[in-house]
């Protein structure tokens, strides 16, 4: 007596078999290569088109990639600040938020991306870096720490202007 799933293992294998058979020999795919009638030439740097000089990208594959990974970005909207509550939990890099330090939230990012924000009404900028997610209210572009939002001039929201990646600031 077969069980469920033998008797399925068995139905199964019977299907494949008949599919198999139903399948006229003209329509099978041949086991050999497809092959030209002509034989294709291979171009060289002597057949009339110039050889690219090889230039090493750092960890990237292609030229396109190595553009796009020194691409500025740009970003405006509204910028907010969080700091007393949260001082001393996890963000969600899984390092813990200090309102004294120049961090911030951004929804999409990448953490470690250091990023210069810019008040638009006083033109003072900061870097940060980002090591949260968020915010959570709609309309707003990022959160600042508690020091960076004091430093840039933020004593509530306002409008900035985001860039990055910049560079690390120096200590």
């Amino acid at each position: 007596m077969l069980n469920t799933f033998s008797r399925w293992r068995l139905g199964a294998a019977s299907i494949a078999l008949g599919l198999a058979l139903a399948v006229p020999p003209a329509l099978a795919k041949s086991a050999e290569p497809h092959r030209h009638s002509t034989p294709v030439k291979a171009k060289t740097a002597h057949s009339g088109t110039k050889a690219r000089k090889a230039v090493p990208h750092k960890g990237h594959t292609s030229r396109k990639a190595a553009k796009k990974a020194k691409a500025k970005h740009h970003q405006t909207g509204v910028a907010s600040w969080y700091g007393g509550r949260f001082h001393g939990r996890r963000t969600a890099s899984g390092e813990r938020y200090s309102k004294f330090a120049m961090t911030a939230a951004h929804k999409t990012i990448p953490f470690g991306t250091w990023v210069e924000v810019t008040a638009l009404r006083t033109g003072r900028s900061v870097k940060v870096r980002i090591n949260d997610r968020g915010p959570y209210v709609r309309g707003r572009v990022i959160d600042l720490s508690r020091t960076s939002a004091r430093k840039l001039g933020v004593h509530g929201v306002a409008r900035v202007r985001l860039s990055w990646p910049v560079a690390a600031p120096k200590s």
